[in-house]
């Protein structure tokens, strides 16, 4: 088990998801900001989002350490014999597929869990520069912008129209 202690006492600032991927949002008790970004998200819960959360602790747990209550809170599994061994079956696959779990504990506020099959954390800035900012990403044509790609770009200004697009459940500000 990995303890990302620097977060003890810090903030849990958000949550994106952006298909099978999550950027979770998180600040140090000094305010330096990081996003841990999870890909090919298998399952996520997320409960008791208030303002202000504050964190105990954050912690990844490799796959040899996932436990039958991790699985019964990401997919809400009873005692019942049958959840049970949904449960079993369940961390047979994850353990086979190399897959962790992120888990945030709070001191105050939202507690977090995500099942994925990776796990990386950036400085706010860096993720910014490859998420955001990264003009590769960028659309080429208003047609492209409004299609249901989900593109903000702060240098075209702050007029636009939001549009959502069902196939990738985002939504995007469309500039013209």
């Amino acid at each position: 088990m990995k303890n990302y202690g620097e977060f003890h006492d810090g903030a849990f600032e958000g949550l994106w998801i952006d298909g099978k991927t999550a950027h979770v949002f998180l600040a140090t008790e000094g305010r330096e900001r990081f996003v841990i970004v999870a890909e090919k998200v298998i399952a996520l819960a997320v409960d008791g989002v208030k303002a202000g959360n504050i964190i105990f602790e954050v912690l990844e747990h490799g796959p040899e350490e996932l436990s039958y209550q991790d699985i019964q809170a990401l997919y809400a599994l009873e005692d019942s014999p049958s959840d049970k061994a949904q449960g079993a079956n369940l961390i047979a696959k994850a353990r086979n597929e190399g897959w962790r779990i992120l888990e945030i504990n709070p001191s105050y506020g939202a507690s977090c869990l995500v099942l994925t099959s990776s796990l990386e954390l950036l400085s706010r800035k860096a993720w910014l520069e490859r998420y955001v900012l990264d003009d590769s990403r960028l659309p080429t044509t208003a047609a492209d912008r409004c299609s249901g790609a989900a593109v903000l770009h702060p240098s075209r200004g702050n007029r636009g129209h939001d549009t959502y697009s069902p196939a990738t459940h985002r939504t995007a500000t469309c500039f013209r």
